[in-house]
């Protein structure tokens, strides 16, 4: 849990140090959803959530715990839809502030006349 919980590590790393954990302690089925929920999935393309969410399913870890397990993933990928639009709206913000600047200064050199 302590690899897991390091930021310094990539999401993959992660994962990998999971899976091999997993493959040692195959009978902690319950434990490994824990885990899994250390991991910020957020930070990676659907494509690799995609990827990880296939092995995570081959893994057999239980019904109940498959259904935990796919909305922790569905949650990751609208977290990573808001954080994108959160960024897009900060980079509109900044346009809108430069236009106003812009105005400003044309409207100070106006009235300099």
């Amino acid at each position: 849990k302590l690899m897991l919980k390091n930021d310094c590590l990539g999401v993959w790393l992660k994962f990998d140090v999971l899976r091999n954990w997993f493959f040692e302690n195959s009978e902690a089925k319950g434990e490994i959803l824990s885990m899994l929920k250390i991991i910020q999935f957020k930070e990676l393309k659907d494509s690799k959530v995609e990827e990880i969410r296939s092995e995570v399913k081959t893994w057999n870890i239980g019904e109940e715990h498959e259904n935990i397990w796919n909305e922790l993933i569905e949650t990751a990928k609208k977290e990573r839809e808001l954080e994108r639009k959160r960024v897009e709206l900060k980079e509109k913000i900044k346009l809108v502030e430069a236009r106003i600047n812009g105005l400003n200064m044309w409207f100070e050199g106006l009235f300099e006349l």
